[in-house]
């Protein structure tokens, strides 16, 4: 449910014009239902914790990108509260073997709650280096902002556990990001630990991680680009999704974005239409009243590529999604744009091998 509501929230930000009285009550709505999302994921989260069912997929993954992402993704907020949030970057080594989507998990936990508990005009610090031993990076995020009493950091990374009573009712939230992020940390091999001097003094969470060799990296790809193909004409989308009020909001954002999309209610509607049809992407809801949304990818994987939509993002659900030819595993409430950017990249990985595009490309 959430799905539609966000993605019917942004485009009516982005395309219709509301009395100046009103602005703020679609960047509201889109706020509070990802806000909705991420209470739910950590929820999820924090089953598999205690289940023991929590999985990483590791790779080499490069810590200054993830510190960039993540002070993207809070700036709006900072800039709100005029924080002054600097990077000071004096490790030798940044590169670490981990989930890239589960440090960067890690690492939003802590900015963000940085960010929270930090006053307007506060200052805010990443500072990253090298560990005593040289082998590991120690990144600490350092604010100036309420503190935390002493009797309550034996307890900080405890799940459903605040600051205290006052914190709770002030700043609201179930106190589980610590909690999550403690797991991830010590699922990666690593330690997460706190400090404060005490109400009013600031808190410094500090996350150190062992690092490996930089492996050789690929030249960064160009920008997705934009939704009309080779022939500029608009892209062709068949979405299959069948919850009618996502399908309607998620089309309408596409389609505002330039894309032609065709939707299909269930699994025998989209076999038919993408046996039938020239498409140049295939986004489908894997939950269908008739099937998996899996069966696609053997049946359609090799004519057009293909994004899987679910509510379940594991790395199991996701090498599932790869194993059934796949390009993507986006979960959901799923963002217009992030639905385009990834139609980019692999629409960018297929015209730089040519040879490997099926007939709904051409």
């Amino acid at each position: 449910p959430l799905l539609p509501i966000a993605a019917a929230a942004q485009t009516l930000q982005k395309n219709v014009a509301v009395p100046p009285e009103l602005s703020e009550l679609l960047p509201m709505i889109r706020r509070n239902v990802l806000l909705e999302a991420r209470l739910i994921e950590d929820l999820l989260d924090l089953t598999a914790i205690s289940e023991g069912k929590l999985s990483l997929r590791r790779a080499p993954v490069d810590m200054r990108k993830i510190i960039d992402a993540v002070v993207e993704m809070v700036q709006e907020t900072v800039d709100e509260k005029q924080i002054d949030l600097a990077v000071h970057w004096n490790a030798r080594r940044g590169i670490v073997d981990g989930d890239a989507a589960r440090l960067q998990q890690v690492l939003w936990n802590l900015v963000r709650n940085a960010v929270k508990f930090t006053p307007a005009g506060g200052h805010i610090r990443i500072a990253v280096d090298d560990d005593a031993d040289d082998a590991r990076l120690r990144l600490r995020c350092i604010d100036d902002g309420i503190g935390i009493e002493p009797g309550a950091l034996g307890t900080i990374f405890s799940a459903f556990e605040q600051a205290g009573d006052d914190v709770a009712r002030q700043f609201g939230g179930l106190g589980l990001g610590l909690a999550i992020a403690q797991a991830l940390v010590q699922g990666h091999g690593g330690e997460l630990s706190a400090s404060s001097e005490g109400p009013g003094r600031g808190a410094t969470f500090t996350l150190r991680l062992d690092t490996i060799e930089a492996p050789d990296v690929a030249a960064d790809r160009p920008p997705a680009p934009a939704p009309h193909s080779g022939a500029s004409r608009p892209l062709r989308m068949l979405l299959v999704e069948d919850n009618e009020d996502a399908a309607c909001a998620l089309s309408m954002s596409l389609e505002f974005m330039g894309y032609e999309v065709t939707h299909a209610a269930n699994l025998r509607a989209a076999m038919a239409a993408g046996q039938g049809g020239a498409f140049d992407v295939i986004v489908t809801d894997l939950g269908l009243p008739d099937g998996s949304g899996l069966a696609l990818g053997p049946a359609l994987s090799a004519r057009v590529p293909l994004i899987a939509l679910s509510g379940f993002g594991s790395a199991e659900d996701v090498a599932r999604s790869m194993a059934a030819g796949f390009a993507a595993h986006l979960v959901k409430p799923t963002d217009p744009d992030d639905v385009h950017a990834t139609v980019g990249k692999i629409l960018m990985r297929a015209m730089a091998a040519p040879a490997s595009m099926g007939a709904g490309q051409a």
